[in-house]
């Protein structure tokens, strides 16, 4: 259930922004709108989203001794899922309740599934992250002026973590832009493994609700247009847009939370 106004108010300063993809921006990855996204939840409520997470998984049954790995999006977040497998389709629904419920912010980025290798030069923050990593700042200049944001990534290997820890922190102290983030962000990420971290498992949930919704094209469709699934993607969407933020300014600019990067980013 939602927190109450009290319980909400004791969530005060740093916050941590669970960071996850669904798809990868390649010319050979099966997603068409690959997708970047980031949930964000103030630190002292961390601890209820772990407890929320752990019962639900006791109740359900879906807690998994080798590690998670059968409940990540990519192996339940589909429609075989959605039509033969009721437990897992159960955990998918309720974890996703469970995340918009709790006082989170959500940003995403949608790409186009580029046409050739992305080559990234040493110590450059690629395009989706700075677009994501801008919209975090916004809503914590805007909302939150004075506390801090921790990002928290879905750990790849040591080798890209390293590249994206080392590109962040070159933006952040080199860039113009990157030394505006500074007062917003702490200037170390965290990387972390998605089968332990609850966060970064509901941040997959999302993302991956909101890639499949962007390829499918759902947006204004009508449902008796659509087949089953889609319906639950159109409803799920909805449900997690009720946490996006939009940050606008008053000269009329807006960074949407849900954001369609322009193709014309990859440099083709």
């Amino acid at each position: 259930m939602p927190l109450t106004r009290p319980e909400a108010a004791l969530y005060t300063r740093a916050m941590l922004f669970f960071i996850d993809e669904s798809g990868h921006p390649h010319p050979n990855d099966p997603a068409a709108r690959p997708a970047l996204g980031a949930i964000g939840i103030p630190l002292d409520g961390s601890a209820e989203l772990a407890r929320r997470v752990y019962r639900l998984k006791s109740d359900l049954g879906a807690a998994d001794p080798n590690g998670e790995s059968s409940l990540k999006a990519s192996a339940i977040f589909n429609e075989r899922t959605f039509r033969r497998v009721g437990p897992k389709w159960a955990y998918l629904r309720e974890m996703i309740e469970l995340g918009v419920n709790l006082p989170v912010v959500s940003f995403f980025v949608v790409m186009h599934r580029p046409d050739r290798p992305l080559e990234w030069a040493p110590g450059v923050l690629p395009a989706h992250y700075r677009f994501l990593i801008q919209r975090i700042c916004g809503y914590m200049a805007r909302e939150r002026p004075g506390d801090r944001a921790i990002l928290v990534f879905d750990s790849q290997d040591y080798g890209s973590d390293a590249k994206l820890s080392v590109a962040f922190q070159a933006f952040l102290f080199r860039h113009h832009e990157g030394r505006q983030w500074q007062p917003c962000i702490y200037e170390t990420p965290m990387f972390v493994d998605s089968r332990i971290t609850v966060g970064v498992q509901v941040a997959d949930l999302f993302v991956s609700c909101v890639r499949q919704y962007q390829e499918a094209d759902l947006g204004g469709r009508d449902a008796a247009s659509v087949s089953a699934y889609q319906r639950e993607l159109i409803r799920y969407h909805e449900r997690i847009s009720s946490t996006v933020y939009d940050c606008g300014d008053e000269g009329g600019q807006v960074d949407w939370g849900e954001y369609l990067m322009p193709k014309r980013y990859w440099g083709e």
